[in-house]
């Protein structure tokens, strides 16, 4: 079976044919083509690691061509980042077609790519520190592997193991060499070490990991971290000044919103509503990470008593998405304060049932939920129809365990902003 080499000095495999059951015509790709289409994989990574807004167009690529299995699967560990009940769908199909073309062929995947199989199975039930752990193991083998590192940095960090974090991130350096992204993997490095609180040296890498590489916006992400738990408000608002440019695509919302809450302490909050219509919420936000963004400015601008207007009614529809699949507590912490913020207290209470279903599921989630995260969605629904007594009541109950959450420092501050906010009432 023809075999192609990436850029980072791993073999990839290139089907002969595509399973029977994948629904693509027949083709065969000949050894000249196997070179190239590894370009596929190559790219749709790239644009993984640099958040790039061709992401989709490069998803959509991988999805449409069987004869590069390991893009197929990378494909369906993007589908899963979404956290809705279809991707999760689409992502499970992916992975059974993949599972059904190994076991008919044993050349159909090579090992790396079969261990890739194996820590997607593990996601999709669900089961996400084993599938750290799995992660671990094929990075020990293939410490080069640019998509595994990134997925484990994640994966590691939404579940708090900054530990794990510093030690992946330190092994794959070590056998890095010249490989691509070199950099990246210092910002990396520099953000596991901000968690810990390590702010010297995290603000060291990360500041020399922009310098190589001015639009790694991980690295730029990692500095910003420091100066917002330093509260180094000028500084802050110096790192982000020339960079208007470079933060684009979905993740970049993130960024303005990191910009917004340095912004905050300066009490220009004429300033800050601009930031919200044109930077974090400019239009429709889908994807979680934009969605919470928009959630936690909204919330501390209220705290600091800025009248936001109507702009929560424009979350309602995203956040209502949501509900029926509740395997990321800590968004669907924003997504209960949204709703009952904006009046929709049916959906508030919809999410909040759906969360308590998924109590009794076999999943790392599942446990989160248990220990802490229904109780922290159902502290912020009751903040957001003004049951200030029950969120302090819940909220501090749950103070110790948030963490199990997932989210950095920064993100997780909200929740102490709003039970000081509701101890006020």
């Amino acid at each position: 079976m023809p075999q192609a080499t990436d850029r980072w000095g791993l073999d990839l495999t290139i089907a002969e044919a595509p399973a029977a059951d994948t629904g693509f015509a027949d083709r065969t790709a000949t050894g000249l083509e196997a070179a190239s289409m590894s370009a596929i994989q190559e790219e749709l990574v790239t644009a993984y690691v640099t958040f790039s807004p061709d992401l989709p167009s490069k998803l959509g690529a991988a999805l449409a061509d069987p004869l590069v299995p390991l893009a197929r699967l990378t494909a369906a560990y993007l589908l899963l980042q979404a956290h809705t009940t279809a991707d999760h769908r689409r992502a499970a199909d992916l992975a059974d077609s993949l599972t059904r073309q190994a076991a008919s062929d044993a050349e159909a995947l090579n090992d790396r790519e079969r261990a890739h199989l194996a820590v997607l199975r593990l996601l999709i039930d669900g089961r996400t520190d084993a599938a750290a752990d799995a992660l671990d193991v094929l990075l020990a083998r293939w410490p080069t592997d640019m998509l595994a590192l990134r997925l484990s940095h994640f994966v590691l960090f939404n579940r708090g193991r900054l530990a794990d974090m510093v030690r992946s991130v330190t092994r794959s350096i070590a056998a890095w060499d010249d490989r691509p992204f070199r950099s990246y993997l210092d910002g990396m490095h520099a953000f596991a070490l901000e968690e810990l609180g390590e702010y010297r040296q995290a603000e060291r890498l990360g500041r020399g990991a922009v310098e190589v590489d001015r639009t790694d916006l991980w690295s730029v992400h990692s500095v910003a971290h420091v100066l917002e738990m330093e509260a180094r408000t000028e500084e802050g608002l110096t790192w982000f000044e020339g960079r208007d440019d470079d933060l684009v695509g979905a993740f970049a919302r993130h960024l303005w919103w990191h910009r917004a809450i340095i912004h905050l302490r300066t009490g220009d909050h004429a300033r800050l509503l601009e930031l919200y219509d044109t930077r974090i919420q400019p239009g429709p936000a889908l994807d979680g990470l934009s969605l919470t963004n928009a959630i936690d400015g909204l919330a501390r601008l209220e705290f600091a008593g800025v009248d936001v207007g109507d702009r929560w009614l424009a979350l309602v529809d995203a956040a209502r998405h949501r509900i029926g699949y509740h395997d990321h507590p800590f968004n669907d912490s924003h997504f209960a304060y949204a709703l009952a913020r904006a009046g929709a207290q049916e959906s508030a209470a919809d999410l909040l049932a759906g969360m308590a279903d998924w109590c009794d599921r076999p999943t790392t989630a599942a446990g989160v939920l248990t220990r802490v995260g229904l109780d922290t969605a159902r502290a912020m629904a009751a903040l957001g129809r003004d049951d200030r007594d029950t969120a302090v009541l819940l909220l501090e109950r749950g103070r110790e365990d948030r963490w199990q959450l997932g989210g950095s420092h920064a993100q997780r501050r909200l929740f102490e902003l709003a039970e000081d906010f509701a101890r006020k009432g």
